[in-house]
């Protein structure tokens, strides 16, 4: 008989204590408790906070690692933090959460559970979980994905401009090619083996979207896991971090698609109509800052942030 697969939990961090300190409570009201439960940050958290957390955690038995990294050796952003993480795990798979998400009890169990039940498929390199505060995706906009080319070939893909499809009103487990980064798991040696990319200027964005393209190439897949749930509290941002957001995100989308896409004029037409659309999608939105974001990300170089 085999042993239980064993898990560690990560949140990468950066200026979010109140967000964190939420997030950390829930992972210590999981049912099935992590194996250990890593933060690493992009900046520094308060003494009096850590100290908290870590009694917290010592009294609860469970193993908590604080990591700060040095940016004299180590760039910021979200890829290196996971890279990183990654190499300091001790199990088999590896759990990554925002710091603005609230887990359900049993969202831990439930994972696990399907974990379990294909720890022999070895092409499977992830499972996420399902932000049930998320907005289902309604009748019109499936119509105005299929307008602007913004479709995959299964509910949660990326597709072959580097475009990535969601449905969290999806009830079952499913066959995926794409998960968000907000609440996904991997099978650590893996993950170790295909890490996820830095991109230019320093801040990270996309790298789910990256990953699970380049890993799709490679034959691997996903699986999404509707009953492990939590919620997803995007933290507000200004209208200049919404604007640098934007473009970054724009820049890092070129970036994927000129080195894992077909260069065909069928495929480049495809990408701009889809970045059209994307960007008709956030002014219909009203987030103004971010759409202007990325029409300039789109149009400008990706040689200097």
């Amino acid at each position: 008989m085999t042993s239980p697969l064993t898990c560690s939990v990560v949140v990468p961090t950066y200026k979010r204590p109140d967000t964190l300190r939420v997030a950390l409570e829930s992972i210590l009201q999981s049912i099935r408790r992590p194996d250990e439960v890593l933060v690493v940050d992009d900046d520094t958290l308060p003494q009096d906070f850590l100290k908290s957390v870590h009694d917290t955690f010592r009294e609860r038995q469970i193993p908590f690692h604080y990591h700060q990294k040095d940016h004299a050796t180590m760039r910021r952003g979200l890829s290196e933090s996971k890279n990183w993480a990654a190499e300091l795990a001790q199990s088999d798979v590896i759990c990554f959460f925002d710091d603005d998400v609230k887990l359900a009890p049993d969202y831990l169990t439930e994972l696990m559970k399907i974990w379990e039940v294909n720890s022999q498929e070895e092409k499977l390199i992830g499972i996420g979980g399902r932000a049930v505060n998320h907005r289902p995706v309604s009748q019109p906009e499936r119509l105005f994905r299929i307008l602007f080319g913004l479709t995959g070939e299964c509910s949660w893909d990326v597709n072959d401009v580097g475009f990535q499809v969601w449905d969290e009103a999806i009830d079952t487990v499913e066959h995926a090619y794409y998960l968000h980064g907000c609440a996904s798991s991997y099978r650590t040696k893996l993950l170790r083996a295909t890490p996820f990319a830095t991109f230019a200027g320093g801040r990270t964005a996309l790298e789910d979207v990256e990953h699970c393209l380049r890993t799709k190439q490679d034959g691997y897949y996903f699986l999404y896991a509707p009953t492990a749930r939590l919620e997803h509290y995007h933290a507000p941002v200004g209208r200049d971090a919404a604007f640098a957001a934007g473009k970054k995100e724009s820049r890092n989308r070129k970036e994927i698609f000129r080195s894992l896409c077909r260069q065909d004029i069928s495929h480049k037409i495809w990408f701009w109509w889809a970045n059209i659309g994307s960007i008709i999608r956030k002014l219909l939105a009203f987030k103004f800052r971010e759409a202007s974001g990325m029409m300039a990300g789109l149009f400008s170089s990706n040689a200097s942030a």
